[in-house]
């Protein structure tokens, strides 16, 4: 296998890794800027553990992935 092969397999496997690492902290990061907005008074900020927790027990972990 030559060098480029090499390279090129390892950064995209190193691009797959990041994505899929830190997909579900940008995913929880809308949510709440979303949530945020849809709030009127905005006496109740959700904070990102709660919000994790709330949609890991809703919905799994494949919840994080949506």
């Amino acid at each position: 296998m030559s060098d480029s092969i090499a390279h090129f397999l390892s950064g995209a496997g190193g691009g797959v890794v990041a994505t899929a690492l830190t997909y579900p902290l940008l995913n929880i990061a809308v949510r709440l800027q979303v949530a945020e907005v849809k709030e009127k008074d905005h006496q109740q900020h959700p904070t990102s553990t709660s919000w994790l927790q709330d949609l890991v027990g809703d919905q799994g972990i494949k919840g994080l992935y949506a």
